[in-house]
């Protein structure tokens, strides 16, 4: 039998408004989270569900967010290092466990997922290799894999790439993750072990796991396997240094008329992730919509967003996504989307257009429709023990304690057209924005003539 998932975005306006929240499973019956603190600091959070598998994952509050210009890159050397560390490689591949790592500027996560016996043995490797002593011969074996991974990039990760350096400009937001390649070339054992002991330490670690686990016993295996790890780093080392972020609106603009495409990704900043207004953003993200032709059955025409549709029906786009990016104190709030060089300057004049409609016009049936696919991404987090941990370690890393999803689906619920106009002014209207482009760009304009889209003009 053949089974096929209908998208919210793809739900006619009747349907969304009878799909209301009476309609979503009971959050209250998920898991609720056990959290820990260890005497070093480190905090060990868990949810018990019924499950043969079990997820496990450690989060560190570090990344290139951190850095200078003269050690970026050099957090994701050390992440290189303890990755493939030869005694986390082997317990590993032997537990037939699956294991991963997610770096952002603001953090590094590692992850493993397999048999429930075996993801402790992971754990307790991973607790030793971070723990062990870096040797130059060591770091110097890694270097080539390094640079290597560094310069195998997409071009979205070029794109966003851009978009930080341009928004972030002067700032350790706007670095890369990997950092320059001379910076890679020159890193030695010493710079990797003091980056560890400045950043690697208790307060800055969260050790989350969910599905077949016992949080005592996690809680056992953790303050055995990291209690080497101290709560602050050493007098003799310094502190991690996370200065003020400061947008910039401006562009960047890389022009390639070979490319088939043009690449292209407007933001504006917004707030830290504590801040109330991230849950009308969420929605607005849903208002504005995704949509890819390689993968649709057919058009965007009759989709809930008038962006989508109107990109879509003229093959004004071949690919459309907003992005929602936080860090602790900013972010960036904007879409992305790819399209043929010739349908460059109309595609833009619609994103600006669609994001500038959300402070002036949202209908009560497009904003309904939008908080049921926000509750949707909220509960698919739920779908996956990786998916749990990864949240976990993010809300406690951020927020210091994990919101359980009863109080997300109230506050998505809560919000109404004013809320969402209110938040889409006070980070949209009459605002500066960032914006990288690469490929064929010939037919955009200069910053000042979207500049003046940010706002209509009414007499």
């Amino acid at each position: 039998m053949l089974h096929r998932t209908v998208r919210p975005s793809q739900l006619s306006k009747r349907a969304l408004r009878a799909f209301s929240s009476s309609a979503f499973p009971d959050a209250s019956a998920l898991p609720r989270t056990q959290v820990s603190t260890m005497e070093n600091g480190i905090r060990v959070a868990t949810e018990t569900t019924n499950s043969d598998y079990a997820s496990v994952g450690v989060t560190v509050n570090t990344g290139s967010r951190y850095e200078n210009a003269e050690n970026n890159g050099v957090g994701n050397y050390l992440e290189h290092m303890i990755h493939k560390g030869t005694a986390i490689a082997k317990a590993a591949a032997d537990a037939g466990v699956v294991l991963n790592v997610t770096s952002t500027r603001e953090s590094v996560f590692y992850h493993a997922t397999g048999p429930k016996e075996a993801t402790t043995e992971v754990l307790t490797s991973l607790g030793a290799v971070i723990q062990q002593s870096l040797t130059d011969d060591a770091v110097n074996a890694e270097r080539g894999n390094v640079l290597a991974a560094a310069e195998d990039t997409t071009v979205d990760q070029v794109l966003f790439d851009r978009l930080h350096e341009t928004a972030f400009r002067g700032h350790a937001l706007g670095r890369t993750i990997s950092g320059p390649a001379e910076n890679i070339q020159r890193f030695t054992a010493d710079d990797l072990e003091s980056y560890k002991k400045s950043h690697y330490t208790g307060r800055n670690i969260v050790v989350s796991a969910a599905g077949a686990v016992n949080h005592d016993v996690l809680s056992k295996v953790v303050s055995t396997s990291f209690g080497g790890i101290s709560t602050e780093p050493p007098v003799d080392v310094p502190m991690p240094v996370k200065t003020p972020a400061m947008f910039t609106g401006s562009d960047i603009r890389i022009r390639f008329d070979s490319m088939p495409h043009a690449h292209i990704a407007v933001s504006f900043p917004t707030a830290g992730a504590t801040d109330p207004d991230h849950i009308p953003l969420l929605i607005i993200e849903k208002l504005l919509g995704s949509w890819t032709r390689a993968e649709a059955w057919g058009t965007g025409d009759h989709s809930e967003s008038q962006l989508v549709a109107n990109l879509s029906k003229e093959w004004w786009a071949e690919d459309i996504s907003p992005h929602r990016i936080q860090y602790s104190d900013t972010g960036l709030f904007g879409v992305n989307w790819v399209a043929h060089e010739r349908c460059v300057s109309r595609s833009i004049e619609e994103v600006f257009q669609a994001t500038t409609r959300t402070v002036y016009n949202v209908s009560p049936d497009e904003l309904e429709g939008a908080k049921n696919q926000a509750k949707v991404c909220t509960l698919e987090k739920y779908e996956t023990p990786e998916s749990i941990v990864k949240d976990i370690g993010f809300q406690l890393t951020n927020y210091g304690r994990r919101i359980h999803a009863t109080e997300l689906l109230e506050r998505i619920e809560s919000v109404d057209v004013n809320g969402a106009k209110s938040a889409a002014q006070r980070f949209f209207y009459d605002r500066d924005y960032a914006l990288s482009a690469i490929g064929p760009i010939l037919e955009l304009h200069d910053y000042t003539f979207y500049r003046h889209r940010t706002f209509w003009k009414r007499y």
